[in-house]
């Protein structure tokens, strides 16, 4: 029989709140792959699925850092972005990223620090 291991989901481990933002009121972070991710939220917005992190996000982060996935050399496109937060994620993994959210794509390109 084969046996199935379900791991707890990543958590945010911190977050602030946003006063004078009409769309978001509060920065969920969150630590995956050696980073620390902002994520701009708000629960009660009408902005629909790009307001909240979503649980497969958190999901497929911890899955890249679980088994230490990296995107150089790979274009990479997120269908139906929500948040972005796996775009970010690529994108600081080294990936050549597309995100696609409301039939527009956008590239996203993070400076090395």
């Amino acid at each position: 029989m084969c046996e199935t291991k379900v791991m707890k989901l990543m958590e945010k481990s911190s977050f602030q709140l946003i006063d004078k933002d009409h769309d978001f009121i509060m920065i969920d972070y969150y630590r995956t792959c050696g980073f620390k991710i902002g994520i701009g939220v708000n629960p009660f917005s009408k902005l629909g699925y790009g307001a909240i992190v979503w649980s497969t996000a958190l999901g497929l982060c911890q899955y890249f850092e679980k088994e230490r996935i990296h995107f150089s050399d790979k274009k990479v496109i997120e269908l139906g972005a929500g948040t972005g937060m796996l775009s970010i994620l690529a994108a600081l993994l080294d990936g050549e990223q597309a995100s696609q959210c409301l039939g527009r794509v956008s590239r996203l390109r993070i400076p090395k620090i």
